[in-house]
C-alpha cells in the first residue's frame, strides 16, 4: 500500500508550446519503508503532457467588379478567422497576393507569416481563399432586397410590401431601365414567420443598350412576434378567524399588465387560491384561451398574489358578533381586449351551481369542491365545443343553400 514506501521525486509535469512533455518519474524516486517487505521493486509508468497545435482557418473574401482594364485585389477587406483561433495577442501578418485583370476569376490568394511572439507550431494553419471575379461589361447585375419588417401580433392582417434596389454594380443603368412583374408582399395575422418570395423573372430588362442583365433577388421577410402579457392575482390578509379567506373576485382581483390583449381576444380564467389557517399561501389561478389558435400569439406570465391569515390577538371577553357575510366560491372570468387596447372582464356565474353562495368551509369537504372545480371546467369545455359545432351547423346550412341555388 501507499504507506509502505516514499516518494521523493516530482511528480509535475508542464509545457506550455504544442509537443510532448514527460514526467520523468524512475524507480529511484521510490523507495520501500515497510519492514516486513525486504524485496520490493517499483515498475514505473511515467506520465506525459500532450499539448496539441490549435486549428486555425484563415479565409479571404470573395471580390468582383466589372472590367476596367486594372488589376482586381483584395484591397481592404478582412480575413476571417475560424476553427480554434488565436490566443491572448499571438496572430499572423497577411499579405495578398491575388490579382486578375481580364474577365475572369482567380483565387484570392494570400501569404501569412506568424507574428512576433507567436510560434507557428503551436498552430495548424489552413488558408482558405475567396474568388477574384472580373465581369464583362455587358453585364449589368442589379442587387434587390424585398422590403421585410418585424410586428407584434395585433389580432389583424399584417402586411409588408415593396423591395429595394441596394447595388447596380454599372452607373449607367439605373431603376427606370426595368420593370418588376410580380408581387412583393407578404401578410399574416397569427404569430410567425412570412416569407415574400420575390423572384429573378419577376423582373424583366426594358434597355436595349444592355443585352446581358442579372437580377440577384434577396429576400426579406415579415416576422409578426408575441405579445407578452402578465397576469397577476390579488393578495389579502385577515387576522384568523376560522373561516377561509379568498380573493377571488374576477373584476377586481385580476389584474392585466404588459403589452395586453388584442380586441376581440378572449382568456377565461377561475382564481382557486384560499387561505384559512395561519400562515401564507400563493393566490392561484388557472386560466385558458377561448380559441386554441389565440394560445400561439401570447407568452402569458403568471404571478401569483399572497393571501396572509395572522393570528388574531389575546381578547379578554368574548362579545357576540354578527355572523360574517357568506364569501362566494370560485368565479369564471372571462378577460377580453377591447379597441381601445385595454380590456374588460365579465363574469360567468350560476346561482343555480351547489354551494355557489355559501362558506366553503362551512358547507363542504374536499371531494365536494374538486366537483365544483369539475363542474366550471366542464362548463368550459361544453361552451367552446357548443361554439365550434353552431359554426359546423352553419357551414353546412351555407353548403346547402348554394347546393340547392
Amino acid at each position: 500500500k501507499e504507506s509502505d514506501f516514499s516518494f521523493d521525486g516530482n511528480a509535475v509535469v508542464k509545457g506550455t508550446d504544442a509537443g510532448t512533455y514527460d514526467m520523468n518519474l524512475t524507480a529511484e524516486n521510490f523507495k520501500n519503508t515497510s519492514k516486513n517487505f525486504t524485496n520490493v521493486k517499483f515498475v514505473v509508468e511515467d506520465g506525459k503532457l500532450v499539448v496539441t497545435p490549435r486549428d486555425v482557418t484563415l479565409t479571404s473574401e470573395d471580390v468582383s467588379r466589372m472590367y476596367n482594364g486594372k488589376p482586381l485585389k483584395n484591397g481592404d477587406k478582412d480575413i476571417k478567422v475560424s476553427g480554434d483561433g488565436f490566443v491572448n495577442n499571438e496572430g499572423v501578418n497577411i499579405t495578398f497576393t491575388g490579382s486578375i485583370t481580364d474577365v475572369g476569376n482567380v483565387d484570392n490568394t494570400f501569404a501569412y507569416a506568424a507574428k512576433d511572439g507567436t510560434e507557428a507550431k503551436n498552430y495548424n494553419i489552413t488558408p482558405k481563399y475567396g474568388k477574384l471575379t472580373v465581369t464583362p461589361l455587358t453585364e449589368v447585375v442589379v442587387t434587390v432586397r424585398s422590403n421585410g419588417d418585424t410586428v407584434q401580433y395585433d389580432g389583424t392582417k399584417q402586411s409588408v410590401t415593396g423591395y429595394k434596389v441596394v447595388d447596380i454594380n454599372n452607373s449607367l443603368y439605373s431603376d427606370k431601365d426595368f420593370t418588376f412583374k410580380g408581387n412583393a408582399t407578404a401578410s399574416g395575422v397569427d404569430v410567425g414567420t412570412y416569407d415574400t418570395n420575390i423572384r429573378e423573372s419577376d423582373f424583366v430588362n426594358n434597355n436595349n443598350n444592355f443585352a446581358n442583365v442579372r437580377f440577384n433577388v434577396e429576400n426579406s421577410e415579415l416576422k409578426i412576434i408575441k405579445r407578452e402579457v402578465v397576469l397577476t392575482s390579488a393578495s389579502g390578509s385577515k387576522v384568523y378567524d376560522g373561516k377561509e379567506l379568498t380573493k377571488n373576485n374576477p373584476e377586481t382581483d385580476i389584474v392585466v399588465s404588459g403589452d395586453g390583449i388584442v380586441e376581440g381576444d378572449k382568456i377565461g380564467f377561475v382564481i382557486i387560491g384560499s387561505q384559512t389557517d395561519i400562515g401564507s399561501s400563493d393566490n392561484t389561478f388557472r386560466y385558458a384561451f377561448e380559441e386554441e389558435n389565440d394560445e400561439g400569439n401570447y407568452d402569458v406570465t403568471t404571478v401569483f398574489g399572497t393571501l396572509t391569515v395572522t393570528a388574531a390577538p389575546a381578547v379578554p371577553v368574548v362579545t357576540p358578533t354578527t355572523p360574517p357575510t357568506p364569501v362566494d366560491g370560485p368565479v369564471v372570468g372571462v378577460i377580453t381586449g377591447t379597441a381601445d387596447g385595454g380590456y374588460e372582464i365579465t363574469t360567468i356565474e350560476d346561482n343555480k351551481t351547489p354551494l355557489a353562495n355559501n362558506l366553503l368551509s362551512e358547507h363542504c369537504c374536499i371531494l365536494q369542491l374538486l366537483l365544483m372545480l369539475a363542474a366550471l371546467i366542464t362548463y368550459m369545455l361544453y361552451t367552446k365545443d357548443m361554439k365550434r359545432r353552431q359554426r359546423r351547423i352553419f357551414e353546412l346550412e351555407e353548403e346547402l343553400t348554394e347546393y340547392r341555388g
